[in-house]
């Protein structure tokens, strides 16, 4: 009875305790039913509820549970189970797929890696094997590793998670490559001088800043105007201007009028002149045209971001400041003309007119297609002078998209006459070859001597055919110099009609001619970059090798033969000077002509059907050119080897050689070496 009793007190008092701590805090239970909506509740509890709860900020004492990664393990024995309750396919290792499946899948893809703990090695990796332990090989030629004693090498080491950014920062700065973020732009510091390559600084009227802009192409052949033009460094582009609407954008793009690029602005002649001066916050950095209504590609305006704020007044002559200086117009005016010659236009410097455009001809007239800068400098002392040389012209539908050329052109403001070289003395590869055509000249004692007369323009010295936009050749066209080390080809089209095309065979192949050639080709070209055109030996000729003699005849309709289509051209140089400096000479070049070979118009679709002599066929006329290094190099020479002279001591011999007969001298001699050879042989 005392028994049973003393269970029923231990019973109580488990049940009192865990009443008490029921009560106390632990998870309450849920809630029953009352009939209440659950927005109904939501409000009884929200309006019953008169002292809101603090929220706890206070840090969990434990960190939450989180799956733990084995060490040394392959975590992804079945990386292509990608779908949860459904088999995926050529997934073998996928526990939803059942073996019907299985037997339908045409791979396994969790099969695409092969784990060979052997570490087998090709036999030809093998340089040596110093182990005591015999080395097995596979039937297939390799050498396997049986047993690795340290395979934890084959795995990760495990990461821990990030929890604070410190580490996260730290983590993030040891390993990173490269950063999206935007780096921070810092204030702009002005030197005292222009350096090479700096950008060239501009003041516009309304005191905007900006940089001298030339245009060029980035990854198409668009134009960008956000590229600034680099301090003493002579540059040339050409790009296309996109233009969508002619009739709209011709005298509203401010891109396609001359005074854009000389007027409204000035260039600053030192960076010294932003130390000079307290620059009001109304300046603004531009590195695209003058501040002005934009057009965007669709025809729409869009305003640029210039301020239009009104100078102060204690700023007004800011604009006149003397280390500003403006950008002159080099006269005379060119505009292109038919055959797009270049001619005079007759315009002054207040008269060069702005686009119009001409609804009766669909024409856009007097917009820019070359802008060429000539700065002159001064040291330290920056910005000379500065002109600006204009080629205008017009554009048709037919002609979009037009091309413009920009170019910078530097020089001392004393210096006259200069003649740039293509190296000093051995050519820099990239340079134009000089070249020219022999002449003679009497010198100032009388007599006749040679001498090879070159053009000013050095990208014309010696060149080779180019097409122009549409692929076709054109003989008084732009052509592509050859510069040193540059092996190029090039080719255009020429078009033959199927009515005339036999009869004018050999007018074809004049035409040819002068595409491959041009109208004046060169008969000399320079040894080396600083060749003086006076000193005739110097140069070398220009040879021609296979050149075809016959004439081109004309056969049935539409077959011209013993055409020549292409011609070679061979230049051998070879390095001279120091190895560690070598300076190329050229010392030979040859033209090579191609084969002749038949012209033939196809018969093609509609082509040689009645009425359609007029439909031209084209035909490529090719060009190229190759540099061949002839160099000799230096061979080692081995000096010959020294001679032996064995020579003995005057009283090596002694005392047997102390006599005074030379005869019992030498035979006293000759026995010690015979005693002397007969005790070593022992």
């Amino acid at each position: 009875m005392a028994e049973n009793q003393n269970k029923f007190c231990y019973f109580y008092i488990l049940f009192a305790f865990i009443s008490l701590v029921n009560s106390q805090g632990s998870t309450p239970t849920a809630l029953p039913s009352t009939g209440l909506s659950t927005a109904n509740l939501s409000s009884t509890l929200t309006t019953s509820a008169t002292t809101p709860v603090p929220a706890t900020t206070a840090e969990p004492t434990t960190p939450p549970d989180s799956t733990t990664l084995p060490p040394a393990t392959d975590l992804g024995p079945c990386i292509c189970d990608l779908t949860v309750g459904a088999c995926d396919v050529n997934c073998c290792c996928d526990e939803d797929c059942t073996d019907d499946d299985l037997v339908t899948f045409s791979l396994c893809l969790e099969n695409n890696f092969l784990v060979d703990e052997k570490v087998c090695l090709q036999q030809s990796q093998l340089i040596l094997a110093n182990t005591p332990y015999t080395v097995n090989k596979t039937a297939s030629g390799l050498f396997c590793i049986e047993f690795d004693n340290y395979a934890a090498r084959n795995y990760y080491l495990i990461p821990d998670t990030v929890n604070t950014v410190e580490r996260f920062d730290e983590l993030a700065n040891e390993y990173k490559d490269y950063t999206y973020e935007v780096t921070s732009t810092e204030n702009t510091t002005y030197a005292d001088f222009y350096k090479s390559g700096d950008p060239i600084y501009t003041i516009y009227e309304s005191l905007a800043q900006g940089k001298l802009g030339l245009a060029n192409r980035l990854s198409t052949a668009t134009c960008n105007d956000n590229n600034p033009a680099a301090y003493l460094y002579d540059e040339s582009f050409e790009c296309a201007r996109e233009i969508t609407d002619l009739a709209t954008q011709c005298e509203t793009m401010p891109t396609l009028s001359a005074s854009v690029y000389y007027e409204g602005f000035k260039l600053v002649t030192t960076p010294y002149f932003f130390q000079d001066i307290e620059v009001g916050p109304i300046i603004v950095n531009l590195t695209t045209v003058a501040p002005t209504t934009m057009v965007t590609v669709n025809g729409t305006l869009a305003s640029t971001s210039v301020p239009v704020t009104d100078a102060p007044e204690n700023e007004t002559t800011l604009y006149d400041h003397p280390l500003l200086t403006e950008i002159l117009v080099r006269q005379p005016v060119l505009c292109i003309g038919l055959f797009d010659v270049k001619r005079e236009c007759n315009f002054t410097f207040d008269e060069i007119p702005a686009p119009t455009y001409d609804a009766s001809t669909n024409t856009c007239e007097n917009a820019i297609f070359e802008v060429a800068y000539y700065i002159s400098t001064n040291g330290t002392n920056g910005i000379y002078e500065a002109e600006v040389e204009l080629v205008l012209g017009n554009i048709t539908e037919d002609s979009l998209p037009m091309h413009q050329k920009f170019s910078t052109n530097f020089a001392k403001y004393d210096e006259s006459d200069t003649f740039q070289k293509s190296g000093n003395p051995g050519y820099v590869v990239g340079e134009p070859l000089l070249a020219g055509n022999e002449e003679t000249y009497i010198d100032d004692e009388g007599v006749e001597r040679y001498a090879v007369s070159i053009g000013s323009d050095r990208d014309n010295w010696l060149t080779v055919v180019a097409p122009n936009a549409n692929g076709q050749c054109e003989q008084d066209g732009a052509r592509t110099p050859v510069t040193f080390g540059l092996d190029i080809r090039t080719g255009c089209n020429i078009q033959l009609y199927y009515g005339n095309m036999s009869d004018l065979c050999e007018l074809i192949q004049e035409t040819i001619n002068n595409t491959l050639l041009g109208a004046y080709p060169p008969t000399h070209i320079g040894m080396f970059g600083n060749t003086d055109p006076q000193t005739f030996g110097d140069w070398v000729p220009i040879l021609q090798s296979n050149e075809q003699s016959g004439t081109a005849l004309g056969a049935d309709v539409g077959i011209c033969r013993n055409m020549v289509m292409g011609v070679h051209l061979e230049i051998l140089y070879a390095n001279t000077g120091s190895l560690a400096n070598p300076q190329p000479k050229i010392i030979g070049a040859t033209y090579r002509y191609s084969n002749p070979v038949q012209l033939e118009y196809q018969c093609i679709g509609a082509y040689c059907q009645p009425g359609a002599e007029d439909v031209p066929q084209s035909f490529e006329v090719i060009s190229s050119v190759e540099f061949i290094d002839t160099s000799s190099y230096p061979e080692g020479v081995l000096a010959a080897p020294p001679k032996f002279s064995a020579k003995l001591p005057s009283d090596f011999f002694y005392p047997f050689g102390m006599s005074d007969s030379t005869a019992v001298r030498s035979g006293m001699s000759v026995c010690l070496l015979c005693l002397l050879t007969t005790w070593l042989n022992l």
